[in-house]
Protein backbone atom coordinates (compact mmCIF):
# COMPACT_ATOMS: atom_id res chain seq x y z
CA UNK A 1 0.00 0.00 0.00
CA UNK A 2 1.47 3.82 -1.50
CA UNK A 3 0.10 6.43 0.48
CA UNK A 4 1.13 9.73 -0.66
CA UNK A 5 0.67 12.99 1.14
CA UNK A 6 0.33 16.25 -1.01
CA UNK A 7 0.99 19.73 0.26
CA UNK A 8 3.51 18.63 3.02
CA UNK A 9 6.28 20.99 3.73
CA UNK A 10 4.33 24.03 3.10
CA UNK A 11 3.29 24.81 6.62
CA UNK A 12 5.34 28.48 6.31
CA UNK A 13 3.50 29.13 3.17
CA UNK A 14 0.46 31.96 4.18
CA UNK A 15 -2.46 31.65 2.07
CA UNK A 16 -4.06 34.72 1.70
CA UNK A 17 -7.90 33.65 2.95
CA UNK A 18 -6.23 32.05 6.29
CA UNK A 19 -4.16 35.91 6.69
CA UNK A 20 -7.31 37.53 6.58
CA UNK A 21 -10.61 36.83 8.58
CA UNK A 22 -13.36 36.17 6.83
CA UNK A 23 -16.10 38.66 6.36
CA UNK A 24 -19.16 37.51 8.47
CA UNK A 25 -22.47 38.30 6.63
CA UNK A 26 -24.68 39.99 9.19
CA UNK A 27 -28.28 38.84 8.14
CA UNK A 28 -30.46 41.70 7.80
CA UNK A 29 -34.06 41.39 9.43
CA UNK A 30 -37.12 43.38 8.42
CA UNK A 31 -39.13 45.20 11.00
CA UNK A 32 -42.45 44.75 10.86
CA UNK A 33 -44.69 48.20 10.44
CA UNK A 34 -47.93 48.28 12.49
CA UNK A 35 -49.85 47.72 9.15
CA UNK A 36 -47.57 44.59 8.50
CA UNK A 37 -47.31 43.09 11.96
CA UNK A 38 -51.71 43.86 12.18
CA UNK A 39 -52.13 41.98 9.35
CA UNK A 40 -49.72 39.13 9.54
CA UNK A 41 -51.51 38.42 13.37
CA UNK A 42 -54.74 38.83 11.74
CA UNK A 43 -54.17 36.48 8.86
CA UNK A 44 -53.12 33.83 11.50
CA UNK A 45 -56.39 34.16 13.28
CA UNK A 46 -57.49 33.55 10.43
CA UNK A 47 -55.96 30.75 9.22
CA UNK A 48 -56.28 28.63 12.96
CA UNK A 49 -60.28 30.17 13.20
CA UNK A 50 -60.90 28.44 9.92
CA UNK A 51 -59.60 24.80 11.24
CA UNK A 52 -60.04 25.65 14.75
CA UNK A 53 -63.29 23.31 14.19
CA UNK A 54 -61.05 20.40 12.85
CA UNK A 55 -59.21 20.44 15.62
CA UNK A 56 -61.47 20.56 18.20
CA UNK A 57 -63.79 18.34 16.95
CA UNK A 58 -62.64 14.10 18.30
CA UNK A 59 -64.90 12.83 15.24
CA UNK A 60 -62.22 13.90 12.92
CA UNK A 61 -61.00 10.46 12.06
CA UNK A 62 -58.57 11.58 8.57
CA UNK A 63 -55.78 12.60 11.63
CA UNK A 64 -53.63 12.34 9.62
CA UNK A 65 -55.29 15.31 7.42
CA UNK A 66 -55.27 16.77 10.49
CA UNK A 67 -51.69 17.09 10.74
CA UNK A 68 -50.95 18.18 7.08
CA UNK A 69 -53.12 21.19 7.44
CA UNK A 70 -51.02 22.18 11.34
CA UNK A 71 -48.08 21.05 9.04
CA UNK A 72 -48.89 22.18 5.47
CA UNK A 73 -47.43 24.92 3.19
CA UNK A 74 -50.07 27.19 3.79
CA UNK A 75 -49.25 27.45 7.45
CA UNK A 76 -45.83 27.57 6.80
CA UNK A 77 -45.78 29.96 4.89
CA UNK A 78 -47.48 31.94 7.67
CA UNK A 79 -44.84 30.95 9.85
CA UNK A 80 -41.73 32.06 7.99
CA UNK A 81 -43.59 35.67 7.83
CA UNK A 82 -43.44 35.85 11.52
CA UNK A 83 -39.81 37.40 12.50
CA UNK A 84 -37.61 35.77 15.03
CA UNK A 85 -38.64 36.30 18.72
CA UNK A 86 -36.92 38.76 20.81
CA UNK A 87 -35.00 40.45 17.88
CA UNK A 88 -36.55 44.33 19.07
CA UNK A 89 -39.60 43.80 16.69
CA UNK A 90 -41.98 45.63 18.80
CA UNK A 91 -44.97 45.95 16.21
CA UNK A 92 -44.48 42.21 16.28
CA UNK A 93 -43.95 41.20 19.45
CA UNK A 94 -47.50 42.68 20.47
CA UNK A 95 -49.19 40.13 18.64
CA UNK A 96 -46.54 37.58 20.66
CA UNK A 97 -50.34 35.32 21.33
CA UNK A 98 -50.53 34.91 17.53
CA UNK A 99 -47.32 33.61 17.05
CA UNK A 100 -47.70 31.30 19.81
CA UNK A 101 -50.89 30.02 17.99
CA UNK A 102 -48.61 28.30 15.19
CA UNK A 103 -46.53 26.04 18.23
CA UNK A 104 -49.78 25.05 20.36
CA UNK A 105 -51.81 24.42 17.04
CA UNK A 106 -48.98 22.17 16.20
CA UNK A 107 -48.62 20.71 19.47
CA UNK A 108 -52.44 20.14 19.96
CA UNK A 109 -52.59 18.60 16.68
CA UNK A 110 -49.91 15.88 17.13
CA UNK A 111 -51.55 14.97 20.55
CA UNK A 112 -54.45 14.23 18.76
CA UNK A 113 -53.21 12.45 16.48
CA UNK A 114 -51.08 10.19 19.14
CA UNK A 115 -54.21 9.97 21.13
CA UNK A 116 -56.03 8.35 18.17
CA UNK A 117 -52.91 6.01 16.82
CA UNK A 118 -50.75 5.40 19.42
CA UNK A 119 -52.61 5.39 22.85
CA UNK A 120 -51.38 8.87 24.38
CA UNK A 121 -53.82 9.30 27.24
CA UNK A 122 -56.36 12.21 27.20
CA UNK A 123 -54.82 13.64 30.08
CA UNK A 124 -52.00 14.57 28.21
CA UNK A 125 -54.10 16.05 25.37
CA UNK A 126 -56.20 18.32 27.66
CA UNK A 127 -52.89 21.19 28.80
CA UNK A 128 -52.19 21.07 24.91
CA UNK A 129 -56.29 22.04 24.12
CA UNK A 130 -56.17 24.46 27.10
CA UNK A 131 -53.08 25.99 25.67
CA UNK A 132 -54.29 26.36 21.82
CA UNK A 133 -57.47 27.84 23.40
CA UNK A 134 -56.37 30.43 25.59
CA UNK A 135 -53.72 31.48 22.32
CA UNK A 136 -56.71 31.94 20.00
CA UNK A 137 -58.27 34.21 22.99
CA UNK A 138 -54.91 36.04 23.69
CA UNK A 139 -54.78 36.58 19.69
CA UNK A 140 -58.65 37.69 19.38
CA UNK A 141 -57.29 40.52 21.98
CA UNK A 142 -53.85 41.58 20.71
CA UNK A 143 -55.98 42.45 17.66
CA UNK A 144 -58.88 44.40 19.15
CA UNK A 145 -56.65 46.47 20.97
Amino acid sequence: MFIALTGCGRESQTDESVAQPAQIAEPKTHKLSKPEAHQLAADTLAYFNRYQKALADDAVMNKDALLRVFNGPELQAISQRWPQPFTGDTEAEKYSACQNLIVSANGFAHAKHDMAFNGLPEKNVLPLRKQFKQDMKDCNAALAS
